[in-house]
Order: structure tokens, then C-alpha cells, then sequence
């Protein structure tokens, strides 16, 4: 369906209705998503997002990051679901990382991925720009996993440019 001048959290809604349609309710068939509207202006971006069950974006200020809570039941199971709309502000420079769960449940020899490595490496990583950042973040999960993704991996990274 296409959005005209709802809120993301109605879009998921819509989305979760049609999957409910369409499967039947069978428990075997949902899926996780976020939906966002962006809004640029001259000093950065306003993001108002709502998550289904999503893993949560985190959003690196400087040297710092942010986890965006954005609770949500995934759709495609239930037909009345609890979404929250968040916004979040992004200044130049900042930057909003979402990603699959594929990322933080990558498993390894030494366990999971993880939220904690992921923040910490979207904190500290030497990346001047968003398509730095996603490379070397899909770098760090493939090296992870010895080269070898068990599960989608994908990454999307907003950023607010100077």
C-alpha cells in the first residue's frame, strides 16, 4: 500500500492486516519490518519511525551511540498490534544504522554478534560517511562468521551530511 499522509505506525498496521489476509493467521508466515518518514532540513533530518518487532536502530552522535526504542509486535501473526512512533532527531553528521537481525544473531566460534559488538564498532569505527560505516560493519559480520553469512544480512544507514 502506498502512504498517503499516514503515520508509519498506520502503514505497519495496513501491512499487518494484508499479511493476515493473505496467510490465513498461520503463525508460520510473519515477518519484522520498521517504517520511517524523513523530513530534511537545513541543519540534519527529522525521522519518525515504528518498529514491528524490528531489531532497534541506533544512531552514532560523534563518538557516542544511541539505542532508538521503537517497541513493536511483529506482523503478520496478531490482528491487533502495539506500535510506537518515535522520532528522532539526526544533526550533520549523525548517522542512523538499521539492520537485520541476521547481523546481531550472526553466530560465531565464540557465540552471537550481538547488539553490544555492533554499537560498540558503529561508535568507534573510522567511517567519515554512511557508505564507509556499512562497509565496515559488513565487513566485521563476514569476518565474524569466517567468511561465511548463515542468514540475510542487510544493513541501511541514514546520514545527515555536513
Amino acid at each position: 500500500e502506498v502512504d498517503h499522509g499516514h503515520g508509519p505506525a498506520e502503514v505497519l498496521r495496513r501491512l499487518n492486516r494484508a499479511m493476515l489476509r493473505e496467510t490465513g493467521g498461520s503463525p508460520l508466515r510473519f515477518a519484522t519490518a520498521v517504517h520511517g518518514r524523513l523530513h530534511v532540513d537545513g541543519g540534519g533530518a527529522t525521522v519518525i519511525l515504528a518498529s514491528a518487532g524490528h531489531p532497534p536502530p541506533l544512531v552514532r552522535r560523534g563518538g557516542n551511540v544511541e539505542v532508538v526504542a521503537a517497541p513493536g509486535t511483529l506482523l503478520g501473526v496478531y490482528p491487533d498490534i502495539e506500535l510506537t512512533e518515535t522520532t528522532v532527531r539526526l544533526d550533520r553528521g549523525d548517522m542512523m544504522v538499521l539492520y537485520t537481525d541476521g547481523v546481531t544473531e550472526a553466530r560465531g566460534v565464540n557465540g552471537f554478534y550481538g547488539t553490544d559488538r555492533l554499537a560498540t564498532l558503529v561508535a568507534t569505527a573510522p567511517a567519515p560517511t554512511a557508505d564507509a560505516l556499512a562497509d565496515i560493519l559488513l565487513a566485521d559480520v563476514v569476518e565474524f562468521q569466517q567468511g561465511r553469512l548463515h542468514d540475510d544480512v542487510a544493513l541501511l544507514i541514514l546520514e545527515a551530511t555536513p
